[in-house]
């Protein structure tokens, strides 16, 4: 070991929200089964030359996957201002 860091805060984008898609991304979807968005849809796109894009925005996000985390989740966001900064928004 050469070094360490206790609880290291980390910044990365994630995939939260909403996908906006063009028709010919219909073209994408197999008709023998469903494909998720992020997962399926956004690298068949990628890996068929379709331009991908993102919009990066301020707005409050929580991983939920329990009750617990989703009442916590409810408590926080009631606290947040309800503005999302559009200045971000790529061209």
């Amino acid at each position: 070991m050469i070094g360490y860091k206790e609880k290291p805060e980390k910044s990365f984008l994630i995939c939260s929200g909403i996908a906006v898609f063009e028709p010919c991304a219909l073209d994408l979807v197999p008709a023998d089964r469903p494909i998720g968005i992020s997962e399926s849809a956004v690298c068949l796109a990628l890996e068929r030359g379709s331009q991908v894009t993102h919009w990066t925005h301020g707005a409050f996000w929580m991983d939920v996957n329990s009750k617990e985390d989703l009442t916590r989740a409810s408590a926080a966001d009631r606290r947040l201002p309800r503005e999302i900064n559009l200045a971000s928004r790529p061209p």
